[in-house]
């Protein structure tokens, strides 16, 4: 399952969490467990794209995308902002947020002029 998500194959995905909830069902012990698969069935289904990697499906549309971050690097991006725009006590306008946002993207993109 984790290699067909590291693919964004979600046919594989649905296949194999669908062997899964038999293998759940089966287990009175696992009831638990079948109904929590049975959910993310239900939601992989409903939205298969939203369990795809961004980049394949921008890719898709044509984007270049080498230079991307994957999903799991989100969390380290969004402290470099937090750490920026409000762990230092300041506090900011609307249209300042901004400006300091836009900044700061160009900045860690490196397409800032110093």
């Amino acid at each position: 399952m984790f290699e067909a998500l590291d693919k964004s194959d979600t046919e594989t995905l649905i296949s194999s969490l669908t062997q899964a909830r038999e293998r759940a069902k089966a287990d009175a012990s696992n009831l638990t467990r079948c109904v929590q698969t049975n959910d993310l069935l239900q939601h992989i289904r409903q939205m298969p794209d939203a369990y795809r990697d961004y980049r394949e499906r921008l890719k898709e549309m044509g984007y270049d995308v080498t230079w991307m971050r994957g999903m799991g690097a989100a969390e380290s991006n969004v402290d470099r902002f937090s750490n920026r725009l409000k762990k230092r006590g300041q506090s900011w306008s609307v249209q300042g947020l901004k400006a300091m946002v836009h900044s700061l993207v160009k900045y860690f993109e490196g397409k800032m002029d110093h």
